[in-house]
């Protein structure tokens, strides 16, 4: 059996960019990867199962093939001319469904790792394309390393440098549906000027509190346990990098640049009962 982990995927900063004819919504997005997430255990098997465990599986099991990323990814795989066999698969559901932190993506990012390894691709096999048949951060998960995000986010670049950060995630219990929060957003940003920068410090990271996600002005109304900002950091706001929503879901971040700042944060956080708070690393590059 083979273990893999499917970090969660922290957008730093989201800027929406426009609406494509086709319906699609143009991004630009600052991407790094936590040290939480889910876990895949791959085993052979006699035909393809899937079994989930884990505090978010209820929300997955019900779920016909076509709506899961991991058969959609194994499909597409296949009918490109991957060959795998029969595969046992488990996974332990950690990321909340339509939480803003990869979710299905992130999964369908493991297995690709994992078809990559032990699979057999023909020469020249789009990779790329496989991961988008995971939806929009299908590509990003499937670098799971920090990042750059454009278009539809399928166009990735990677940095070369991020430093290491130290903070929490906050997970509501309340979920967006990604459909619906572009549909809530109206106006539409300029491709920021940090769309170009590969070389990250904090500095430049505390630049983008200001104008960090551009779904968060429209999702702040659509739940209740949206965090109090300025009541959960209060005078300890200086300890923090940067804090914020996380792509078009419900998870919110924290991030500080050394755990002894995570934890003074993290003992302001503890008034938060707007759902769990997990502990996290971001890995810089």
């Amino acid at each position: 059996m083979i273990t893999i982990f499917a970090p969660a995927k922290i957008n730093l900063a989201l800027r929406i960019t426009g609406k494509r004819a086709d319906g699609y919504h143009d991004l630009c997005s600052l991407v790094g990867f936590a040290d939480y997430g889910d876990w895949l255990e791959i085993a052979p098997a006699a035909q393809d199962t899937l079994s989930i465990t884990g505090p978010y599986a209820p929300a997955l099991r019900d779920l016909p093939p076509e709506e899961n990323s991991l058969w959609r990814t194994l499909t597409a795989y296949r009918q490109a001319g991957g060959k795998i066999g029969g595969l046992q698969i488990t996974l332990h559901k950690f990321l909340p469904p339509q939480g803003g932190v990869g979710g299905g993506a992130a999964d369908a990012g493991a297995l690709l790792r994992f078809l990559n390894a032990y699979g057999t691709a023909p020469a020249g096999f789009d990779w790329h394309k496989i991961a988008q048949a995971a939806g929009a951060d299908g590509p990003m998960c499937s670098h799971s390393a920090a990042l750059v995000a454009q278009g539809i986010g399928a166009e990735i670049i990677r940095l070369t440098r991020l430093p290491d950060l130290y903070g929490w995630l906050l997970l509501p219990d309340s979920k967006v549906e990604t459909k619906s929060a572009f549909s809530m957003v109206k106006t539409y940003a300029p491709l920021p000027a940090w769309s170009s920068q590969r070389n990250w410090d904090v500095v430049g990271l505390r630049a983008l509190q200001d104008a960090q996600n551009d779904f968060a002005p429209a999702l702040q109304s659509t739940y209740a346990d949206w965090p109090d900002w300025p009541e959960l950091l209060g005078r300890e706001h200086n300890a923090v990098v940067l804090y914020g929503l996380s792509g078009s879901g419900s998870t919110h971040f924290v991030l500080c640049a050394n755990r002894a700042a995570q934890a003074q944060i993290g003992a302001r956080l503890a008034a938060w009962r707007g759902g769990k708070i997990k502990a996290i690393r971001v890995s810089g590059v």
